[in-house]
């Protein structure tokens, strides 16, 4: 789970909070009023993402892209015009890097089915 703002959480729950939010286990030490329950950190989570439901699929989505461009980027040598491949691995290696753009066009980041490196 991306690192949530207790802050945050704690002000749309409408509660006073803490004088720290820097983790969970700070924010129940320096609770403010001993009369106002004290969110368990489940309840914070569910918060969180009723607050924010995409960001941690934006976040994976952006991890996978930097990913591709690097596997991209490593491959660039492959589709030079002096490049020692012949055109059967040329062409392979095209193969390859379309299907590493295309990586971003299946439905789950945190099940990616990378394309195999030709040899």
């Amino acid at each position: 789970m991306i690192e949530m703002e207790l802050g945050i959480v704690i002000n749309e729950m409408g509660l006073k909070g803490a004088q720290s939010h820097r983790t969970y286990e700070r924010m129940v030490e320096t609770w403010l009023d001993p009369n106002e329950p004290i969110p368990t950190l489940d309840e914070c989570k569910a918060k969180w993402n009723e607050i924010y439901p995409d960001i941690e699929l934006n976040m994976l989505w952006g991890e996978i892209r930097h990913i591709r461009n690097k596997y991209l980027q490593e491959s660039d040598w492959t589709q030079l015009s002096d490049s020692p491949l012949t055109v059967e691995q040329k062409t392979q290696w095209q193969t390859y890097r379309q299907e590493l753009r295309d990586v971003t066009n299946q439905p789950d980041p945190k099940n990616i089915i990378w394309p195999t490196k030709p040899l």
